[in-house]
């Protein structure tokens, strides 16, 4: 069986590792959330490419266990949105009862018709 050389992101994520764990080996390995994000990146490349999730695991030097977790649990994650308000979204109203009922997207004048009606 021929052996391909490794990929250069394969070699910079190994390089990283070792720069990150300073001497430790095996499975006292800690990979920073960075880490992982480059081996969940490098995992959907080389799978575009035709490799199974334990090749490029192994091309890691990660456990294929390891790198199914983080595929995991960094879809379970927030990720940072920019909520945008329009211009008519701007001019709606919300009504907070003092029974804690919410009422939202009122113009001016159904605001006041509500609080009319209320009493």
């Amino acid at each position: 069986m021929e052996v391909e050389p490794m990929d250069a992101g394969a070699r910079k994520f190994r390089r990283q590792v070792r720069a990150e764990n300073d001497g430790r080996r095996g499975k006292g390995l800690r990979y920073s959330e960075e880490l992982r994000v480059a081996a969940l990146h490098y995992l959907a490349r080389r799978k575009r490419d035709g490799a199974s999730a334990e090749q490029a695991a192994s091309e890691l030097g990660v456990s294929g266990w390891s790198l199914s977790r983080w595929s995991r649990t960094s879809s379970a994650k927030l990720r940072r949105v920019e909520v945008v308000q329009t211009a008519a979204e701007a001019t709606l109203l919300t009504l907070v009862t003092p029974r804690g009922y919410r009422i939202e997207g009122l113009s001016e004048e159904m605001l006041v018709r509500m609080v009319e009606r209320l009493g």
